[in-house]
């Protein structure tokens, strides 16, 4: 059931260097990395934005993209531009580069959220600061952070803003990873040789 409390954003990534190529029109299972995530987000929330710096000449002409609040600052200037434009209580984020990713998550991140403003998810590998769901409250002090030099979302997390409340959720359960790990992040062309031929790809 699609959230009337979320809006989603797709981070289209940056310049794409390690892949050699623009990533998000990279295909598995005969659709683009991009389009997977929109497909993904349509599940989730009321509404689908794009947040990123790609030429939009390869982009859905309905999809609303904002560009980043700060160039050249890594994905925290997405969410930010995206916490700026949405109107719902809610924002998740997604990577694009996370083709396996499921709207279980996200539903397991907005109903374990207590008083948490950001809830991010936990894998097997480690903390997953894309795959968050992050209330509207958190822009300002974002925007600030940034303008103040900011990059790191780890550091944001775990930095002492009095108003910021940061939750993280475990997903160790074995559904999560097979037969392929939900959290699988396409940096290389060889990650996409890798999984492409998965079952779920």
């Amino acid at each position: 059931m699609i959230n009337p409390e979320i809006t989603c954003t797709v981070l289209n990534g940056g310049q794409s260097r390690r892949f050699g190529s623009p990533k998000f029109l990279a295909r598995i299972g005969g659709l683009t990395l991009l389009e997977r995530a929109i497909i993904l987000a349509g599940s989730i929330g009321a509404e689908t934005i794009l947040a990123g710096t790609q030429p939009t000449d390869s982009l859905p002409l309905n999809l609303k993209i904002v560009p980043d609040y700060l160039l050249n600052s890594g994905p925290a200037a997405g969410i930010a531009a995206a916490l700026g434009y949405i109107k719902t209580e809610w924002l998740a984020v997604m990577p694009v580069d996370m083709p396996f990713l499921n709207k279980l998550i996200y539903q397991e991140l907005f109903n374990q959220k207590l008083d948490a403003l950001i809830i991010a998810a936990r894998s097997r590998s480690g903390l997953e600061p894309l795959v968050s769901i992050w209330n509207r409250q958190i822009h300002q002090t974002l925007q600030t952070w940034l303008r103040d030099g900011g990059r790191s979302l780890h550091h944001f997390f775990y930095s002492d803003f009095p108003e910021q409340k940061f939750r993280e959720i475990e997903f160790l359960a074995d559904t999560f990873y097979q037969p392929v790990e939900c959290f699988t992040n396409i940096n290389y062309s060889a990650d996409l040789l890798r999984v492409e031929s998965s079952p779920r790809g």
